[in-house]
């Protein structure tokens, strides 16, 4: 029996799987047995398209994954950040798929989007039902993996991303300015703890209106958790939040009635944020799914999919195939 038998035959199959994100680029190859099994992590990776060569740079990153003793990988699935949309993910397929096939039609290399892998990897497989994910933003995906993609939210800071780490670190700072001022609705636990996290309030404007304000509100969001033990507008701040993300993936159950809902990202690691979601979804009679894991599994598990015969549109952003036509694998 051929190594390519025996893998079929265990239902292990050789995928190689690619997430780009603000920390470099992130590659697992599966092999066709554990001992093949391999990750690599390039925190200095470029990771932002830039020019027409960014793709050939970044397939050039991975290239020790891809080139082993045993040949290409028999699939590749590149997730890739919203500024990689459009032609640089056109760019990226086209060298990604020249590096494993020399050029040959390759209808088992696929581009997707960020946020599809994130799906597929908190449900554990290529499925229908909504995914949140929270961070610095706030957006979700409700899809049936074939004709309706609709993402909800995701809009940033200033227009929406209601209930995001941004979010919250929003409404505590303006919650201690509003102590400041002598109006309703102030805190001035919040106050304070704006000031020791970014100095006086009169620079706060500034520092929180530049390129990184989401990153640094997101970083505030901790303090309102915390500051909830003893405080009430914390602790309204964080209910809304629960609320907000509750209404969000109700929103994708709408389009989805029958199918599960799941939230992940790292600002669930706050205990408030979790209770407060998981509150406002059970007075809604709704309940998550458990995520199962995230985007770099996403990404294997469609290359999984699409070896065993498992259907897959070309529906840019979310997936970018070779053939537009072509909806199986």
């Amino acid at each position: 029996m051929s190594a390519a038998q025996a893998n079929s035959a265990s239902g292990r199959r050789d995928v190689l799987a690619v997430t780009i994100g603000p920390g470099g680029v992130r590659a697992r190859r599966t092999g066709r047995s554990d001992a093949a099994d391999s990750f690599v992590e390039m925190p200095d990776a470029p990771v932002a398209p830039g020019d027409a060569a960014a793709g050939v740079r970044l397939v050039a990153a991975v290239a020790d994954l891809t080139r082993r003793a045993e040949g290409s990988p028999e699939a590749a699935v590149w997730a890739v950040p919203e500024e990689w949309y459009g032609a640089p993910a056109a760019q990226l397929l086209e060298a990604a798929r020249a590096q494993v096939s020399g050029g040959a039609t390759a209808p088992r290399v696929v581009v997707v989007a960020h946020e599809f892998a994130t799906h597929v990897g908190a449900f554990g497989a290529v499925r229908a039902g909504t995914c949140l994910e929270v961070g610095a933003s706030a957006a979700a995906l409700a899809t049936d993996a074939g004709r309706l993609w609709h993402r909800l939210d995701g809009w940033g800071p200033l227009l929406g991303s209601r209930g995001s780490g941004a979010w919250i670190g929003a409404q505590g700072v303006a919650a201690g300015l509003r102590w400041r001022d002598g109006v309703p609705d102030g805190s001035e636990v919040l106050l304070a703890a704006g000031r020791q996290a970014f100095g006086d309030e009169s620079t706060w404007p500034t520092l929180l209106a530049g390129a990184d304000a989401a990153v640094a509100l997101t970083s505030f969001a901790p303090r309102v958790a915390e500051a909830a033990h003893e405080d009430e507008i914390a602790r309204a701040i964080l209910r809304h939040a629960g609320e907000a993300l509750a209404d969000t993936l109700l929103a994708g159950r709408r389009l989805l009635p029958e199918e599960p809902i799941v939230a992940v990202g790292g600002l669930l690691y706050l205990h408030e944020l979790r209770v407060a979601l998981a509150a406002a979804l059970g007075r809604r009679q709704a309940f998550l799914v458990p995520g199962l894991g995230g985007a770099l599994e996403g990404a294997r598990l469609v290359g999984e999919h699409l070896l065993g015969g498992g259907g897959l549109p070309h529906h840019p952003p979310y997936v970018v195939r070779d053939d537009p036509r072509e909806l199986t694998g």
